[in-house]
């Protein structure tokens, strides 16, 4: 274990070594996630979150809002960092 000390620098990574995943192969496969998450309620924002390369392969995502009612429609939005805007 190295410990820092003072006037010691720490290399910067590039966008390229952050988002990527190495397999015990060797093989390098670029990370897929969710960045940002947004769910509307009758023209209004009831859920906005940001996601990143850390956040589980499937995450589980709950929340709560007032005012919504049975049978109201519930619009949720998300863009990854490979395809863009979906909706559901």
């Amino acid at each position: 274990m190295t410990l820092l000390r003072p006037g010691y620098v720490v290399p910067a990574l590039s966008n390229e070594e952050i988002f990527f995943v190495r397999r015990p192969s060797g093989n390098i496969v670029p990370a897929h996630f969710i960045q940002r998450v947004t769910a509307t309620h009758q023209g209004k924002t009831v859920l906005s979150a940001q996601g990143g390369p850390a956040v589980a392969k499937n995450p589980f995502l709950e929340f709560n809002f007032k005012d919504g009612q049975k049978g109201d429609k519930l619009t949720v939005t998300w863009t990854d960092n490979k395809r863009g805007d979906q909706d559901r």
